[in-house]
């Protein structure tokens, strides 16, 4: 009978069924064996859990799992409940053994039930799997860091990287954002790649259809290299070899891109090709016959060689030099021999220049020029030889044999300005060396040609160089007659002059390539101090109307820094209404059209507008792309000016028809009635007075004097008939009787400025002056004092000030309408004041 309360009804049971014997089994099993009723009681345990465990099977068996110190905790009564609610599948705790280690426990749970009772009991074999956790520990723990590491490594990478799902960006690192210039992630992610590119790429196809091909062929073949053309943020053409393959994470297809920068190398294979079409072009269309050689024999001929030689092409190729010439030279040696010692010397030197006799198909002998440049193609070194017929050279050279050695010497190096000279003194120069330094041969030959023609910086040197027999050539500054200065190559050999060791000198003008720089520079330079100083503002834009330069003056205008501006559209300056008009001009010019000035507004930085003059123009910048250089001039002022004139005509023509209704309309009123009462007193046969006519020419004279001044204050006559200073002295008069302020006027010279024009001016700045001293100032006193001059005109205009403190502030159109008209006849306005007097001052210089 089997008794579960303290397991001996189980032991029994063993112990009828051959207990030991099973006992002995389980003891020998390299796992930990426990037999648990349902509540978790230790009835039976084997040596090897109380070995792994430390815990002796007396001290468990007929406890609870957890109830020694080893099984205690958590992982002890989770195993109870598991087993309590019969939870299928493995159960994983762990134990505490001696030394504080821990071990992992995997158990495999089996029921087991009582034959007599039938009653259930759990099996539980246990595996120590402390080793493979620890194990999955390590690995997870690298796998973390490979994980932190592979992110390090693309976020620093040197090389451009991005990661593309469904056809767009989702990450890149940062040498991807220099690359294109863009500074956040998020102004490239859920992009596509044609979105930052041209629309078509450098072989025609779309570049959004292109993209689509290259990623499915990536996805079908697990990698592609292909080059790719994409545009930065800045509009320039970035070139690049696209490396991509896909990869699947977490159930994803993403395809990782790696960019290599070849937009340098695209630039050499472009300036290479140009180089090959010009080498195409002079090969093909030289005046000289070219044979391309390797290894003595002909591999290639230009049109001229078989026209030269009277051969057709397929019967040059494969000849050699030799083939192509007599037996012998001229000097006795054989063709053979002495072709393949100058194909040896070019090969070793890379170049040789030789005469030599051909020989046409016709087996006519002819005299040649060869120039024989070694060079390099497909790593294979090869020769070019040039070749001149110089028949009639030598035709000239045998008529001119008797002249001297010099003249023959100088012929031959007549494409340069050649000097001979013992030691500084000029012997012979040929006529390209006099235009070069503008002087006559007589007056060269015979003097110290170092010390007239080079510059005393760079005597010494000249000197050494030629008594240390330089063979090199070499830079100096030279002067020319006129004291002009000239940059000259010198190259200089000796050369044996009627028994004598003297120097023959070839000089080259290099003015244009030393001063290029300097012209550059000082090009620039006055281009930064222009925009930077003038008073007209300059914006450049590209074909779109991005603006790409914006001159500083810009600031002092509307109070935009060039920063806050470039980049922008234009357009974005102008108030609605105005920028369809500058589109439109804009369009204009990029069709060719001539734009004229226009007018037009602009916003300032506080939201105010600014009325500009302003002109387009359409340039082509470096790189060959079209541009808008927009000219600009404030006119703000101007057209302040030009509302407040007209205000004051209005103004004027007020006063006056109000003059002419109050003053004059009057008079004549008063005329009318005493005609009106003389004329009914004669009808009436009643006497009129002497008395009556008497005031009626009166009233007549007043409205004459009346008349009067109101004409002289809308148009001076006096100016034209008797000049400018009568009129100012007619005006000081009218001040005087009006205002009771004393005038004056003081003049030197003549009485009137040379024409009518200048003259109004000059003498409605006078008038303004005046009623602003009187309406202002309260002056009790003004002085005039103008002179007028063949080549000056100056006046000045002073009054005192009597009024200290004014409570009504003038807003200065006063003064800014008398320098509109100073500056309408090309004088210049100024004021200065004092705490006693305010000086108004015009000055006009005549050239």
């Amino acid at each position: 009978m089997i008794q579960t309360e303290n397991g001996s009804g189980f032991r029994q049971y063993f112990t009828n069924h051959g207990y030991r014997f099973q006992k002995n089994i389980i003891d020998r099993v390299p796992a930990a064996v426990l037999v648990l009723d349902h509540e978790g009681t230790v009835l039976c345990s084997n040596r090897f859990f109380s070995r792994l465990a430390g815990i002796p099977v007396s001290l468990i068996t007929g406890k609870k799992f957890n109830a020694h110190p080893a099984t205690a905790g958590n992982d002890g009564l989770n195993m109870i409940d598991s087993i309590a609610v019969k939870t299928p599948g493995a159960i994983i705790n762990s134990l505490a053994c001696g030394g504080g280690k821990k071990i992992v426990l995997k158990w495999e749970t089996s029921e087991i039930r009582d034959p007599g009772t039938n009653k259930a009991y759990t099996l539980c074999i246990g595996r120590d799997i402390t080793g493979e956790r620890e194990m999955e520990h390590k690995l997870h723990k690298a796998q973390t860091r490979l994980e932190e590491r592979s992110k390090i490594f693309f976020e620093k990478n040197a090389t451009p990287q991005l990661l593309i799902m469904d056809s767009r960006f989702i990450d890149c690192n940062s040498k991807a954002l220099e690359l294109l210039g863009l500074t956040s992630k998020k102004k490239l992610t859920g992009l596509a790649p044609a979105d930052i590119s041209p629309e078509r790429q450098s072989d025609g196809l779309l570049s959004r259809d292109k993209a689509d091909f290259v990623i499915n062929k990536a996805i079908n073949d697990g990698f592609i290299e292909f080059e790719w053309l994409h545009r930065k943020k800045n509009g320039d053409d970035l070139h690049v070899m696209v490396s991509l393959s896909p990869h699947d994470i977490e159930g994803k297809r993403i395809m990782h891109a790696v960019w290599t920068d070849i937009t340098e190398r695209k630039k050499a294979e472009e300036a290479l090709l140009e180089s090959e079409k010009r080498f195409k072009t002079i090969f093909l269309c030289s005046n000289d016959a070219i044979l391309l050689i390797d290894e003595e024999r002909t591999i290639d001929c230009n049109p001229k060689a078989h026209e030269m030689f009277g051969y057709k092409r397929k019967e040059l190729l494969n000849t050699k030099i030799s083939e192509l010439s007599p037996l012998l030279q001229p000097d006795g040696l054989p063709s053979k021999e002495k072709g393949v010692e100058h194909i040896l010397k070019a090969y070793n030197s890379g170049y040789d220049r030789f005469e030599w006799l051909h020989m046409r198909a016709s087996g006519e002998v002819f005299p040649a020029e060869v120039m024989l440049s070694s060079f390099y193609l497909d790593g294979k070194k090869l020769l070019l030889a040039a070749i001149r017929d110089i028949t009639q050279n030598k035709q000239a050279e045998f008529e001119l044999k008797q002249s001297e050695e010099r003249y023959r010497y100088l012929a031959d190096m007549a494409f340069e300005g050649i000097l001979i000279h013992d030691n500084g003194t000029a012997l012979d120069v040929n006529l390209t060396f006099c235009k070069m330094f503008g002087y006559e041969r007589n007056e060269l030959i015979g003097k110290n040609i170092i010390d007239m023609i080079i510059h005393r910086d760079y005597h010494a040197l000249a000197y050494r160089k030629a008594n240390a027999r330089y063979n090199n050539p070499y830079e100096a500054l030279s002067l020319k007659k006129d004291g002009s200065l000239l940059w000259i190559e010198i190259f200089g050999k000796p050369y044996i002059y009627n028994g004598k060791i003297v120097r023959v000198v070839a000089t080259r003008d290099i003015s244009d390539r030393k001063m290029i720089e300097n012209i550059l520079r000082e090009s620039e330079e006055k281009f930064r101090r222009i925009t930077e100083s003038s008073l007209n503002e300059l914006i450049i834009t590209d074909e779109k109307g991005v603006i790409r330069f914006v001159s500083p003056s810009i600031t002092r205008y509307t109070g935009f820094s060039p920063e806050k501006m470039i980049g922008k559209q234009i357009e974005a300056f102008f108030p609605e209404n105005m920028a369809a008009k500058v589109r439109r001009h804009m369009s204009d010019a990029l069709n060719g059209k001539a734009v004229g000035l226009f007018e037009s507004n602009i916003f300032r930085a506080d939201g105010s507008l600014a009325s500009i003059e302003a002109s387009i123009v359409m340039t082509a910048s470096t790189n060959g792309r079209r541009e808008l250089e927009i000219y600009m001039r404030d006119i703000s002022e101007q057209k302040q000016l030009q509302q407040e004139i007209i205000r004051l005509s209005e103004a004027e023509r007020k006063k006056m028809g109000q003059n002419l209704h109050d003053g004059l309309g009057q008079v004549l009123t008063g005329i009318s009635i005493m005609i009106g009462t003389a004329a009914r007193k004669i009808r009436l046969n009643r006497s009129v007075t002497y008395d009556e006519m008497i005031r009626i020419a009166q009233k007549v004279e007043e409205a004459i004097d009346t008349t009067r001044l109101t004409a002289r204050g809308l148009y001076p006559v006096t100016l034209e008939k008797s000049g400018l200073i009568s009129a100012l002295r007619e005006m000081a008069i009218t001040v005087e009787n009006s205002y009771g302020t004393k005038c004056r006027v003081y003049n030197q010279g003549n009485d009137t400025a040379p024409d009518v024009h200048t003259s109004y001016q000059l003498y409605y700045i006078v008038q303004e002056a005046i009623n602003n001293a009187i309406r202002h100032g309260r002056a009790k006193k003004i002085d005039i004092d103008i002179v007028i001059k063949k080549k000056l005109i100056r006046f000045v205009v002073v009054n005192d000030i009597t009024v200290k403190n004014r409570k009504k502030k003038s807003d200065g159109m006063g003064l800014r309408i008398m320098a509109y008209r100073a500056e309408m006849i090309g004088g210049t306005f100024s004021v200065k004041s004092t705490k006693k007097t305010f000086r108004v001052e015009v000055e006009i210089k005549y050239q």
